[in-house]
């Protein structure tokens, strides 16, 4: 998600007006294998590949695990730690 501020300016001099606007954008993964203890996934992903986007394994707690950036390629690997606590 990315913000960006517009401002409206009278003759250069003033701010009439300022507003915050939030453009966010989407994106679709696919995970390639199976997944499995201290394995690697491979993930196929579709997005903006903005400079620091990532994809984050999860559990189901919503703790971060493994991550990689998506300059990394496409599909991007990533190390499964533990399934276990993805699943639970």
């Amino acid at each position: 998600m990315k913000k960006y501020a517009v401002r409206s300016y009278l003759l250069g001099m003033s701010i009439l007006a300022f507003s915050t606007v939030v453009k966010s954008e989407s994106a679709t993964l696919t995970i390639l294998n199976d997944v499995r203890p201290h394995s690697v996934i491979e993930v196929q992903w579709h997005g903006p590949n903005n400079e620091r986007d990532q994809i984050v394994l999860m559990d189901a707690a919503g703790n971060e695990g493994s991550a990689q950036y998506t300059r990394a390629g496409n599909p991007v690997g990533i190390g499964v730690e533990n399934t276990q606590s993805l699943i639970n």
